[in-house]
């Protein structure tokens, strides 16, 4: 799945919080990144900004929407179906 994203991202280190800009070229396929300050490994999604990490979570929240609703149309209707009914809650019978 594509993503437009700008040119160069401003990213913030999880661990020190430092920022750092990083073409967004040299993301593709990059699940991971070393801060350049304290040398901790992160992934880049916890790095981006976070109006930009509620447009990535959004972009893949439709796509998994748009999968489902295809594969249940695929199914003739049956596809939800097939994972049963939701758990019972637990009881506290003492």
């Amino acid at each position: 799945m594509l993503i437009n994203l700008p040119g160069e991202i401003e990213l913030s280190c999880p661990s020190c919080r430092r920022q750092f800009v990083v073409a967004t070229s040299k993301l593709h396929d990059r699940r991971e990144l070393n801060c350049p300050f304290c040398a901790d490994k992160f992934e880049v999604y916890d790095a981006l900004p976070s109006m930009l990490r509620r447009r990535v979570y959004q972009t893949i929240r439709d796509e998994v929407e748009h999968r489902v609703y295809n594969e249940q149309r695929k199914q003739g209707g049956n596809f939800i179906d097939e994972w049963g009914p939701p758990a019972e809650p637990p009881t506290n019978n003492d």
